[in-house]
């Protein structure tokens, strides 16, 4: 049996500390397929958890072989990017996978190249960089930014991404509701934390792009999607990444920044 353990420590939003640790630790457990994973989860001084991470005991049932994922994204400058690369990443790898082994998958007790493995997690981190500049998806990047994610950061699916509607005026609806939140729990308390203030002022600050770049499309007379004028939610943020393959004969590493995976 392949003992797998990630044990992953966040250090939340960089740049901003609490008066004191945060250290209550968040510990999942799972077995499948073989596999024996753990993960443990700790705040620490930082004022937000913004990291994410997934445990996939077997990938694609579709796929036939026996294929584990597991993989921590570091966040940077807030949790949105580390969130949505969780949700998104497992998918494409598995679309990745099908297109190369075919439709119709591959035996149970067959191994999938570990070379073709190395290249499609390759290829997903780079689509997963796509996605993140591409205005259909910064609705998703600003849900991840407001929904509470509670203080695992583990993610496990990709949230529903609507093509239809106004996704501007979406993502401008959230804005608010984030801004207004914010605001009545500095009511209630009589004072306004370093935290919430920062966050109002991004909030506010990407309300006004979005309000220009709607208004120059209304002046222009374009017919083209709103979409198209969003700005890039994602910036500032991002995250850094390790993903580790577990296939029957081998284990296919990936990363992109300073995150580091360790064979014990």
């Amino acid at each position: 049996r392949l003992h797998s353990v990630f044990v992953h420590v966040s250090w939340g939003q960089m740049g901003s500390y609490l008066s004191s640790p945060v250290t209550t630790k968040e510990t999942e457990q799972g077995t499948g397929n073989g596999l024996d994973w753990a993960s443990t989860c700790m705040q620490g001084w930082r004022t937000g958890m913004e990291d994410a991470h997934f445990a996939l005991t077997k990938l694609d049932q579709d796929l036939g072989a026996s294929l584990g994922l597991f993989g921590v994204f570091d966040g940077h400058g807030g949790r949105e990017v580390a969130r949505f690369s969780a949700a998104r990443l497992p998918g494409l790898v598995s679309s990745d996978l099908r297109r190369r082994v075919g439709q119709r998958g591959v035996r149970e007790d067959a191994t999938i190249d570990p070379d073709a493995i190395a290249e499609s997690m390759a290829r997903t981190f780079n689509q997963v960089d796509e996605l993140l500049v591409d205005p259909k998806y910064q609705a998703e990047l600003i849900s991840h930014r407001n929904i509470p994610a509670g203080s695992d950061g583990v993610v496990t699916s990709a949230p529903s991404n609507s093509r239809g509607g106004n996704a501007v005026q979406q993502v401008q609806d959230r804005l608010q509701a984030s801004i207004a939140s914010d605001m009545a729990r500095a009511r209630e308390r009589g004072a306004l934390s370093t935290q919430e203030a920062l966050r109002i002022m991004k909030g506010t600050a990407f309300l006004q792009r979005l309000e220009q770049a709607s208004q120059a499309m209304s002046n222009s007379g374009s017919h083209h999607s709103e979409e198209a004028t969003a700005p890039n939610a994602a910036l500032n943020v991002g995250c850094t990444a390790v993903c580790v393959m577990v296939t029957p004969s081998h284990l296919v590493c990936a990363n992109a920044g300073d995150s580091r995976a360790v064979l014990c």
